[in-house]
């Protein structure tokens, strides 16, 4: 039951982001840890690492803004990281996008 409370709250959560977001700028939106992690699908503790480190999944981090303590990334970070690794990954050699559902067995 807790389980499900939170994932309830999590999709409540980015979808107040989104559409508060909306007619924002995307420079403009920060974003806690927590609320990016799940727009990237990540876990916080991936996230939070990839900050001290300054690389994720086998890239450079995206970007984030820390003041004091407070650590935010702006929306239109999160989006070109999430561009950046989907250009990475479509024009690897070799590589063939696979729609979701189909099977790779012939």
């Amino acid at each position: 039951m807790k389980a499900t409370n939170e994932s309830k709250a999590r999709k409540e959560r980015r979808e107040a982001i989104i559409n508060a977001a909306y007619d924002l700028d995307p420079s403009l939106v920060l974003i806690r840890p927590c609320e990016a992690a799940d727009i990237l699908s990540v876990s916080p503790s991936l996230l939070a690492n990839a900050r001290s480190s300054g690389r994720m999944l086998g890239r450079p981090a995206p970007k984030h803004v820390q003041l004091d303590t407070t650590v935010r990334y702006r929306l239109s970070d999160l989006t070109a990281w999430l561009e950046s690794a989907l250009e990475d990954v479509t024009s690897a050699p070799g590589a063939k996008p696979v729609a979701q559902g189909a099977s790779t067995h012939a």
